[in-house]
């Protein structure tokens, strides 16, 4: 069972991977170079606890103990004790590249790693590893404290069993599941992309 999980990233796609997690009973460590985003998200956070309290959701005196599981930082080191780490920075392919090597670099061989990205293929992140079986794509939408669909991308190198415990862990945290090879676009924005550009031409065409 995947109990602690590291974010890398404490951005909107970041933040709202913990909140989801951490309602869900998960420990979080949030990483992020900039302290300050590590404090939005942790305002965020509170933000929607509270209202979770004001729409009865959640009984105030549980508000602590949730808002205990995550611990920010903004050291590498700290991501020691997870069992799953997910970058969740913009999409830039050499950016992303270098936190991998970073990650790899502060973990055991065993720590599932997994990149939130929408659009870059698996395949070409990976080069910055030398593990790759242990790689992955966990592609939520945002807001994703809400949305329940993440996509779950198998690279060339993932491992089954890789892929068989981040769904556990996806369908722990109320995730619906969509199973995607590696492929720009992944299987939903495929879609999306060409529907959105088609009401522009829509629009402009009266």
């Amino acid at each position: 069972m995947i109990d602690h999980i590291g974010i890398i990233g404490a951005g909107t796609m970041g933040a709202g991977i913990m909140i989801g997690a951490v309602m869900s009973g998960v420990t979080v460590t949030l990483i992020d170079r900039d302290i300050a985003a590590c404090a939005r998200a942790a305002k965020r956070l509170e933000r929607y606890l509270a209202r979770q309290a004001e729409k009865g959701r959640l009984a105030p005196n549980a508000l602590p103990a949730i808002h205990a599981r995550l611990h920010c930082a903004t050291d590498f080191a700290a991501l020691g004790g997870c069992k799953l780490v997910i970058e969740a920075v913009f999409e830039n392919l050499e950016l992303k590249r270098q936190i991998f090597a970073q990650i790899e670099a502060n973990v055991s061989d065993t720590i599932i790693l997994a990149s939130n990205t929408s659009c870059l293929r698996l395949a070409e992140i990976a080069t910055a590893l030398r593990h790759r079986s242990r790689f992955c794509g966990m592609h939520y939408f945002s807001p994703a404290e809400i949305n329940p669909v993440v996509e779950l991308v198998s690279g060339p190198d993932t491992a089954d069993t890789v892929i068989a415990a981040v769904q556990g862990f996806l369908r722990q945290t109320g995730k619906e599941v969509v199973s995607c090879s590696d492929q720009y676009g992944f299987a939903l924005n495929r879609f999306f992309c060409p529907y959105t550009n088609e009401a522009v031409h829509l629009l402009d065409e009266g």
